[in-house]
């Protein structure tokens, strides 16, 4: 590999080429420093592993300000021994933040590696002054530690062949403690819900074989609540009304076997293209993907449809690393509400629909409650159905007396992001048992 000085001079070439991996993302990273755009980079770059490179760039892009304080402090901030600054920042999060190791004999690898105790001993003065035992409240302005959460891709593998992948990979499987964020480094549990496995704070796995090749996705705990409580059988006929990036639409597909039919709509085109990219990545072969607003769709074209899914755009309240401030003006969150409960009636009017779920990773009674009481109002031959009924952490609101058929989610109780469930049921669809035994079913 080559590298160019600070002010463009002579280069040096390694006797002992630098993974291909490292060396095209430490390009892609001096690049997004000096102002080109991530996704564009990413997009031109030829390396084959593109969410491998996403994943490397973006945690060191994280962690910039702790890469500079170790140069900085390992006296390593000027280019020597045939080091550039980008590629020892792209090393050193792999090392620090990524696998925790690195191969290969290479003079930049080899003087990164020598570094490793001092990196470690000045990032953990730092974490000390930072936020002590680690537990920040969100009162303090200060960041909070959620767990890593991972969801199996059961349409890739299953748990038990991505468990028994970890622990040769050197993982020890714990029984769940009280709290995750007292798990310890190198851990990882089963959670409650079906599927997801519990890893400590700031787990790095962006470039773990098992998320590389599709069979675990890191998606928030929460996030999978939405799916599990439509929880359609396999063979029906499933429109996501607000699909992208498709997190949930390839859960959907999961939980359906890949039979039956999921559309997923989407109405911002670049999204779109994601959500194309990340279904086919994922082996979500029954998802059909349309570019454009739900409410456009004509409802009377799809007498088919009988379970729909709309995570509509929200404020975005309850989302960790926005608790504690107070930014939504309340026109927009009115606005929002307003847009939320049109998509909402929209969905009831599918002729054939049998169960809506409604979620949002917002903590207002706006976007929430109020929202399921005026489309309810509306829409008097639908009613609620309790969602997802071994979930102990329900909604409390005294002004709704069915606030409690919903889920509620958020940091201080479930150490994920905010979030809220509603699952409505049209009131005269035939009581299908074997739909509601799956809808109803235990979350283990």
């Amino acid at each position: 590999m080559e590298c160019e000085n600070e002010e463009g001079g002579m280069k040096r070439k390694h006797s002992v080429k630098v993974p291909r991996l490292y060396k095209e993302a430490s390009r892609i990273f001096d690049g997004v420093e000096k102002g080109v755009g991530l996704k564009g980079a990413i997009f031109a770059a030829k390396h084959p592993n593109k969410r491998a490179l996403t994943a490397l760039v973006s945690e060191a892009l994280r962690h910039r300000e702790e890469l500079e304080e170790c140069l900085q402090k390992a006296h390593l901030d000027g280019i020597q021994q045939g080091l550039c600054l980008p590629l020892a920042k792209i090393l050193m999060t792999e090392l620090l933040w990524g696998k925790g190791r690195l191969g290969g004999t290479s003079k930049p690898i080899q003087t990164i590696l020598s570094c490793k105790e001092k990196f470690e001993a000045i990032l953990k003065k730092r974490e000390r002054k930072r936020r002590g035992k680690g537990l920040i409240e969100a009162e303090s302005g200060r960041e909070i530690r959620k767990p890593r959460y991972v969801r199996v891709n059961s349409l890739l593998s299953c748990t038990d062949e991505v468990i028994e992948y970890l622990r040769e990979d050197g993982w020890e499987e714990r029984i769940a403690v009280l709290d995750p964020l007292n798990m310890d480094e190198g851990t990882f549990q089963r959670d409650i819900l079906l599927d997801v496995l519990v890893f400590p704070p700031r787990t790095y796995l962006h470039t773990h074989p098992l998320y590389t090749q599709g069979k675990i996705i890191l998606q928030d705990k929460a996030s999978c609540l939405p799916a599990l409580a439509l929880r359609p059988p396999p063979g029906s006929s499933v429109i996501d009304a607000c699909a992208a990036p498709g997190m949930k639409t390839t859960h959907l597909a999961a939980l359906m076997l890949n039979q039956g039919k999921i559309i997923a709509v989407e109405k911002d085109k670049d999204r779109c293209e994601t959500l194309r990219e990340l279904s086919a990545s994922l082996g979500a072969s029954i998802v059909s993907v349309r570019n454009m607003d739900f409410t456009d769709i004509n409802p009377m074209d799809h007498p088919d449809v009988e379970y729909i899914l709309l995570d509509p755009s929200c404020s975005g309240s309850g989302m960790v690393d926005r608790l504690g401030s107070n930014i939504d003006r309340e026109d927009r969150v009115e606005k929002l509400s307003f847009y939320q409960k049109k998509l909402l009636v929209h969905a009831m009017s599918f002729p054939g629909v049998k169960r809506i779920l409604y979620s949002t990773c917002s903590i207002y009674s706006q976007e929430n409650e109020q929202v399921v009481a005026g489309a309810l109002r509306d829409n008097p031959s639908f009613r609620l159905k309790r969602a997802l009924p071994s979930w102990t952490h329900r909604t409390q609101n005294i002004i709704f007396p069915w606030a409690d058929k919903c889920v509620s989610a958020d940091y201080s109780v479930d150490r994920t992001d905010g979030f809220f469930v509603a699952l409505f049921q049209k009131k005269k669809a035939k009581k299908d048992s074997s739909t509601d035994s799956t809808s109803e079913s235990n979350l283990l």
